[in-house]
């Protein structure tokens, strides 16, 4: 029984080891942009050209379009 029990753990940190490796496969500032994309993506069929000065401004500085 303790072997059993021990091979499970065993597995599941494998399990649990992998699925980190994905999520770090994707690098950061991709998972980034589709953050600010998803959040701002309703916002889009509302007042479109408003975005996109945002975005234009974002690129330029992270905090610029909060001036």
């Amino acid at each position: 029984m303790p072997k059993r029990i021990s091979a499970i753990v065993v597995v599941l940190i494998l399990i649990l080891g992998f699925a980190s490796l994905v999520e770090a496969g994707t690098p950061r500032s991709t998972w980034v942009e589709n953050e600010i994309y998803q959040y701002n993506h309703p916002f889009a069929s509302q007042l479109p050209q408003e975005l996109a000065t945002k975005m234009q401004k974002m690129t330029a500085s992270p905090f610029a379009f909060c001036n």
